[in-house]
């Protein structure tokens, strides 16, 4: 392509490079032009769009979204984006925590099928940041945040949940891994019978 616009069509290099870089500083002034509003039934938390824009549901949403303003108008365009009520102000936090940081150091993808070596650690996988932002949650926002990661569509965030609770929860018993996820024992099908048979 590059080579058919400077030969074909006779468009110096100068004028070619000028171009790309004039309508690339344009999106990316386009974007920080934008605020996403988070909103559920107990806050609302309005953030930049190239922040969150890691989030699929953000990005299809704001790309979807019709503009009603007026073009000319130079305020900010703001996309309200409603979120399901697991999606805590504490969780949305660590949400944007996550996408601010990535978007300045993107995290190493993570291989999957996650290896299962008891030497592994996080921090052998991922950089340190996202290793210590991982470890340093308690189990029960841990879970919050790969629902909520899931739900937003953010790949990376939800890899590292996974990750997360998959070292958490390795080597524990079935009856320890009942007890963290409050899954109930089955009934045994003897035991079962026996109370239909009483009823």
């Amino acid at each position: 392509l590059v080579s058919l616009l400077l030969g074909r069509y006779k468009i110096t290099g100068e004028a070619f490079i000028s171009y790309i870089l004039k309508n690339t500083d344009l999106t990316m002034a386009e974007q920080e032009d934008v605020i996403v509003e988070f909103t559920n039934a107990d806050y609302k938390r309005e953030v930049p769009f190239h922040i969150v824009e890691l989030s699929k549901l953000v990005s299809d949403a704001v790309t979807e979204e019709n503009d009603d303003g007026d073009d000319d108008d130079d305020s900010p365009k703001k996309h309200t984006i409603p979120l399901e009520s697991n999606v805590t102000s504490e969780i949305l936090e660590k949400v944007i925590e996550f996408c601010t940081y990535y978007k300045q150091t993107p995290m190493t993808p993570i291989a999957t099928p996650f290896p299962e070596q008891d030497e592994i650690e996080l921090k052998d996988l991922v950089q340190d940041w996202y290793a210590e932002f991982a470890l340093k949650m308690d189990s029960k926002v841990l879970f919050q945040l790969l629902i909520s990661a899931n739900y937003m569509n953010i790949q990376p965030l939800l890899d590292l949940s996974c990750l997360a609770v998959a070292k958490f929860i390795h080597r524990k018993s079935e009856d320890e891994i009942r007890e963290i996820f409050h899954i109930k024992k089955p009934v045994p099908a003897e035991a079962q019978e026996e109370v239909e048979a009483k009823n």
